[in-house]
């Protein structure tokens, strides 16, 4: 499943966190570390769960933050989008090329008025209810 990686010209620290094989302590940080092989299985045995019970899912997008891991879960596991908790992180998302997004939370940024995913590519779907402006929320409107 895995096609293979060209390391040639990265450099550690900058382009990539590590390179395969280097001593744990060398490892750049923070990192995420997997074992692809039994990622990939986890993602296809979840997938398969859930189309076999009529579920559709969704990445969880805080668990992993990586967009690449996000992709792969739609792609081998079937997942319908990602769901994020905080704007910051469905923008990355969209970004990332993620089109199905949902912001599982309440959104609330005291002092802007912009819609969420602004500055995402228009293919990327925003979440619908996340247009707030800091006078709908009273918590804001104390602060003022």
């Amino acid at each position: 499943m895995n096609a293979p990686v060209k390391f040639d010209g990265l450099e550690v620290g900058y382009d990539v966190p590590a390179l395969p094989g280097m001593d744990a302590a060398d490892i750049q940080t923070p990192c995420l570390v997997l074992d692809l092989d039994a990622l990939e299985r986890n993602i296809v045995k979840m997938g398969d769960y859930a189309k076999a019970h009529g579920m559709r899912h969704r990445v969880h997008g805080k668990m992993h933050k990586s967009v690449d891991v996000a992709k792969l879960q739609e792609r081998l596991g079937g997942a319908v989008g990602v769901c994020c908790q905080k704007v910051s992180e469905a923008e990355v998302f969209a970004r990332g090329g993620i089109k199905d997004i949902l912001v599982s939370n309440q959104v609330q940024r005291c002092g802007q008025d912009r819609p969420a995913g602004a500055a995402a590519p228009s293919s990327a779907r925003a979440p619908s209810s996340a247009w707030m402006t800091w006078p709908t929320w009273p918590s804001c409107r104390r602060r003022r």
